[in-house]
């Protein structure tokens, strides 16, 4: 696996941390064994175990529309043994780790609200937008015409954000670019 030729460049020519979107960028180190990686909070850990697996979030995607479109009756409240099988199978589902197999957590914006950087498969240089601390999805970050944004893109974008609003904006947020 090697890292996107935009990611790399990043690394190589600015910093393996630091500013950036959200909290900034979860710093590249070295680990007590020599390995690279990615220091980040408890809830973005990078799996580097599955990093060279391709990045394909699909069944996972598809599996939370299917319970989407079938949801408890509607008279099955919270707390209901419906409602609570449901809502299980849900969170089940939503944390299954093929949401972020072979992609890196590169930051988080507080309340649990990731990006990551798909680094294998046929998503290979993406972002992906991680909404699941509010129950929603990962999901690809897309610019104005439709089309999933890469790491620099979204990295300058926060830079041109950031600079015109004296380092409050954001790359992105939840509403995609």
């Amino acid at each position: 696996m090697t890292l996107p030729v935009d990611y790399r460049a990043f690394l190589l020519a600015a910093d393996a941390d630091g500013a950036g979107p959200g909290y900034g960028l979860f710093p590249l180190v070295r680990d007590a064994a020599g390995a690279w990686t990615w220091r980040a909070l408890d809830i973005a850990e990078t799996d580097l175990a599955r990093l060279a697996q391709a990045f394909d979030p699909t069944p996972v995607l598809a599996e939370l529309a299917r319970l989407r479109a079938d949801p408890p009756p509607a008279g099955a409240g919270a707390g209901s043994h419906e409602y609570e099988a449901w809502w299980d199978a849900w969170q089940e589902v939503l944390e299954d780790p093929r949401s972020t197999t072979g992609a890196v957590g590169l930051c988080h914006e507080g309340c649990g609200y990731l990006y990551w950087l798909v680094v294998s498969g046929p998503h290979r240089g993406e972002i992906w937008f991680d909404g699941r601390a509010a129950d929603d999805p990962v999901r690809p970050l897309r610019d104005e015409a439709g089309q999933p944004v890469g790491f620099a893109a979204w990295y300058l974008r926060w830079l041109v954000e950031a600079e015109a609003t004296g380092g409050t904006g954001r790359a992105g947020g939840r509403a995609g670019l």
